[in-house]
Parts: structure tokens; sequence; C-alpha cells
């Protein structure tokens, strides 16, 4: 009796290992990078566009998901923005001291990019810092700065080293204080797992448009 009561014990406690293991997997689906991509959107959704090929879909994207969201359902979440291809950026204003005979707009331009290579999802986000000044007196910009572009890999894996190259970027005054701002990169990544050869993957081309107005 003694025995079974142990055999029993030890079922139970295998089973509520598996079920704890089971829980922290389904709560590490998602990747921290997006997580805090996504809590950014969310909680700044003023400041977030979302593009369905060329469609302004900012308003339909946060009605659709925002349960999902409030109930940490980050999978669905992440597996819809690949499927669809939603074009996701947060604008993040950068605030910049006056002065009488100037006024310094600047803003980064965050977005999100996923694809999934070989059976290998991965993820990024492309920064685009912008910045241009103007006279308040006269409404006329006055300089405008050459766009940044920046690359965040979050965590790949020990396997993979990716990197961003062919990096294009420009700039073009569209209005008396709009400039339209571009950017270009490729992505890839090596691949050198052990006891196997290296190998380059192609994550392909990432290109951005966005518009800074004062």
């Amino acid at each position: 009796m003694k025995k079974f009561f142990i055999s029993i014990t030890v079922i139970f406690l295998t089973i509520g290992i598996f079920s704890t293991t089971s829980i922290v997997k389904a709560d590490d689906e998602v990747s921290q990078l997006f997580k805090d991509f996504i809590d950014e959107c969310f909680n700044d959704r003023d400041n977030v566009t979302v593009y369905l090929g060329s469609k302004d879909v900012t308003d339909d994207f946060f009605n659709k998901y925002y349960n999902m969201y409030s109930k940490g359902e980050l999978l669905a979440i992440n597996n819809a923005i690949e499927f669809f291809n939603y074009d996701i950026t947060h604008e993040i204003d950068t605030l910049i001291p006056s002065t009488k005979a100037s006024t310094t707009r600047s803003k980064t331009f965050k977005s999100y990019e996923t694809k999934t290579v070989n059976g290998n999802k991965k993820e990024w986000t492309t920064m685009l810092y912008c910045k241009f000044t103007y006279n308040s007196s006269t409404g006329n910009i006055t300089s405008i700065s050459n766009p940044q572009l920046n690359v965040d890999f979050g965590e790949w894996g020990n396997a993979f080293t990716p990197r961003f190259l062919n990096v294009s970027t420009g700039k073009e005054q569209i209005g008396r204080l709009s400039v339209k701002y571009t950017c270009s990169n490729d992505v890839e990544a090596t691949y050198d797992p052990p006891f196997l050869p290296a190998s380059t993957w192609d994550f392909g081309n990432c290109s951005h448009s966005y518009t800074l107005s004062a």
C-alpha cells in the first residue's frame, strides 16, 4: 500500500512538472523583442500606423486584436502579422530644445519585420532616426539631416549571426514643413550549427517610406 501511494505521488508530481513546463512554454512562444514592440504599440496607439499594402488599417488592426492583446494571446497576433503582412510602425518623438532662431523636429520610426526562411521564423525591428530644423518666425526649413538607420535583431539563437547590408537612405522636402524619408536594406544571416558546414541565409529586403512634419 505504501509503495502504491508513493507511485501515485510520483505520477502527480510528474504531471505537475509537465503542466508547469507547458505553461512556461506558452508564455515564451513569442520573443522579448516582439513583446516589447507590441506593448509599445498598444500603449501608445495614437503614434502607431498599420498598413496592409497601401491601405491604412490602423483602427481596424487595434479593434480586431485588442481583445487578444488583453488576454495575452501574443502568439496569435504575431502569426497574424506575418500571415497578413501587416506593416506596423511606432513613431517615437524626440524632444530637442528650441531657440529663438530655430526649432528642431525629430522622430524615430520603428518598424517590426518578420520572415520565415527554411522553416525558421526570425524577426527584427528597423529604426530610422529623422530630423530637420526650421525657422519658427518664417516657417521655412533651414536644414535637413541625413536619416540614420539602425536594426535590432533581438535573439536569433547561437547558430545564427544576422546582419544588415546594402543600406540606402533618402530625404526629400515635400511641403513647407514636411520631409519624406526613405530607407532600404537587405538582411542576411550566417547559419553555423555544430557539426555542419556554415551557410548564408537570405532574409530579403526591407524598404520603408516615412513623412515627418512640423
